[in-house]
């Protein structure tokens, strides 16, 4: 089984010395994702947020992989519409994705449902510490979102395929408020003041990350 705990040398445009097929190269064009099979890939999305490694993303994502997320780029803005375009890609290569996400701290993450095509696999998620890792992190609102993995086949993994697309979105809202960006207009659970859903703890802009960019979900 892949082992995502395995960190592999990785060259500075986040290939390795075997790189990973890229979108042309499909070994069957007929082979379908199985029923068996679908909750197995919908943990790569789990892990690359969890429990990311260098190496898991050299296994499971294709080198030309692309990640699309408007929630994310608006994480990047907080909140605002620019610079980042939120319709563009997040990441349009592994190498970029690598270099953002493996430079973010690991959250806690739940799949609850799974869905599946020919070549996608579909995951409805839930992380209860979005803003886990970060000296930002204000409260807890629990927030859902859902990720679509489009997949090719591939010879050169345990799971015999790999993502060429990442297509993910989430309550971006809550995971601003949790990050002490927004302050909400009623009653939450903040993370540093125990059992209180009335009191507002302000985060101080001297101590603002300012180089946060956001996790790739």
């Amino acid at each position: 089984p892949l082992d995502p705990s395995t960190t592999p040398t990785v060259s500075a445009n986040g290939t390795s010395a075997t790189p990973g097929p890229t979108s042309t190269a499909v070994s069957d064009p007929n082979k379908c994702v199985t029923e068996a099979e679908a909750p197995k890939l919908a943990q790569i999305f789990q892990l690359l947020i969890q429990n990311y490694t260098n190496q898991f993303a050299l296994d499971t994502l294709t080198e030309d992989f692309i990640d699309y997320s408007s929630s994310v780029n608006s994480l990047m803005n907080k909140g605002a519409q620019y610079p980042k375009d939120t319709l563009s890609a997040t990441f349009d290569s592994r190498a970029k994705f690598m270099a953002g996400q493996g430079s973010q701290p690991l959250i806690p993450f739940e799949i609850l449902n799974v869905f599946h095509g020919c070549r996608h696999v579909a995951a409805r998620w839930k992380t209860t510490r979005s803003g886990a890792g970060q000296k930002t992190e204000a409260a807890m609102i629990p927030l859902v979102g859902n990720g679509i993995l489009d997949l090719i086949p591939a010879d050169d993994n345990s799971l015999g395929w790999r993502v060429r697309t990442l297509y993910s979105e989430f309550n971006t809202a809550a995971w601003l408020v949790n990050l002490g960006v927004f302050k909400p207009a009623g009653k939450v659970d903040y993370i540093n003041v125990a059992n209180t859903t009335n009191t507002t703890v302000k985060r101080s802009e001297e101590d603002y990350d300012f180089e946060w960019r956001g996790s790739m979900i």
